[in-house]
């Protein structure tokens, strides 16, 4: 498995644990450690980005072509002070 692929399917991963707070059918789901988790493994994938390609342009290209636009916001936050991201 390729690195971009392995990092697509961490992503995948958060996304999926996001949608679930989001849309809490289990009562794990509302608790800030599964809340902090998704929020790390988002990160994760911010760190696995940036240490392919730390070019700023680079990592908004990634965010553009493998994430949804409706989790751009949560990327945002999560990514914040990773390379030379800002939120």
């Amino acid at each position: 498995m390729s690195e971009i692929e392995s990092i697509k399917n961490i992503l995948a991963g958060a996304l999926l644990m996001i949608d679930n707070v989001d849309k809490a059918t289990f009562e794990k789901h509302r608790s800030m450690e599964y809340v902090e988790e998704a929020m790390g493994k988002l990160r994760e994938v911010g760190f696995l980005v940036h240490s392919l390609t730390p070019n700023l342009t680079d990592m908004i290209q990634f965010v553009q072509e493998y994430v949804p636009e409706q989790y751009h916001g949560n990327v945002n936050h999560a990514w914040s002070g990773i390379g030379d991201w800002v939120a």
